[in-house]
């Protein structure tokens, strides 16, 4: 519970902003349409989550970190900045690919993920397009 300046408004945590205070989630699919969604509404919403390990791969010659870093430039993210201009110390970028043994993370990515994190949001999607 929060109290809001010097007025008598007393702010609730919704269930749900008490139930992420604190913890690390981990989050595949971050560069997708309705992922990006989500971060953004947790950033928001949850400003009390501790870290924000999301999953993202190389892909078109574009590092994972330039393609967090395209995805934060995205206006979606622009309320999140004016209200949480740090946000981006909540982030932890683990680069993974589905496809490699251990999904292609470091040691220090599997030990941060098996020992801080508790909570997953998995996203998971493949396209295969067929052309005659």
């Amino acid at each position: 519970m929060a109290h809001c300046g010097n007025s008598n408004v007393t702010i609730r945590q919704t269930p749900i902003q008490a139930f992420y205070a604190g913890q690390s989630i981990f989050i595949t699919g971050g560069t997708g349409f309705l992922v990006k969604i989500l971060i953004e509404k947790l950033l928001r919403s949850c400003p009390n989550v501790s870290k924000m390990c999301l999953m993202v791969c190389s892909k078109k010659n574009k590092s994972a970190a330039t393609r967090l870093d395209e995805i934060f430039e995205s206006p979606l993210f622009g309320r999140v900045k004016e209200e949480m201009p740090n946000f981006r110390e909540k982030i932890v970028p683990v680069v993974g690919e589905l496809y490699k043994v251990d999904l292609g993370f470091t040691k220090d990515d599997r030990d941060l993920l098996a020992h801080k994190v508790r909570n997953l949001i998995v996203k998971i999607q493949q396209k295969y397009f067929s052309y005659k």
